[in-house]
């Protein structure tokens, strides 16, 4: 199971072109990963390899131009970490999981031109962060702001500003 689960995840994300057989591969292993959640539903480990595989999963179908079923199973990993919030709720490294996963997914958004109010949402994520993953959030809002520029041209000043203040941080923290 974790063999095929692995298989499809290294060709999934390793850059190259996707394939049928890595996503069959990534279902075999998210289906035996199942099962174990069937025998053991509250393991932490065989449910954060259970919202992983799916995260890999969402990643390959948006790759693939499949947007429907990449959300959904991008939801359903979202489901799996707000269970595991639930039962683990001071468990630091789920929260900063769900941080990162937020910024990132803000960024994808970004990219399609949903822009919303990105801006608070970033404020938020860095609110919510952990020092852990604080340079990875502001890394993502960097992104954040390059991404919205094509989107919102009027507000390209302001958001290079942004980015310069974001980068300075970064570089004070020594993540640069």
């Amino acid at each position: 199971a974790i063999c095929h689960l692995n298989y499809g995840i290294s060709g999934s994300s390793s850059g190259e072109m996707i394939s049928e057989q890595n996503l069959k591969d990534i279902d075999e292993g998210l289906e035996y990963s199942r099962l174990l959640l069937q025998c053991h539903p509250k393991a932490y480990v065989f449910r954060m390899q259970l919202m992983q595989a799916l995260r890999v999963k969402g990643a390959a179908l948006a790759k693939l131009d499949r947007t429907a079923e990449s959300t959904e199973v991008i939801n359903e990993s979202n489901q799996v970490l707000q269970e595991l919030m639930k039962d683990n709720p001071k468990q630091p490294w789920v929260l900063s999981m769900r941080a990162m996963q937020n910024s990132m997914e803000l960024v994808e958004r970004i990219r399609k031109g949903e822009l919303g109010d990105f801006e608070k949402e970033l404020i938020q994520l860095q609110e919510a962060s952990n020092p852990a993953n604080q340079a990875n959030i502001l890394y993502n809002a960097v992104c954040a702001y390059s991404q919205a520029i094509p989107h919102a041209s009027e507000k390209k000043e302001d958001y290079l500003t942004k980015i310069k203040e974001l980068l300075g941080r970064l570089q004070k923290q020594g993540a640069l």
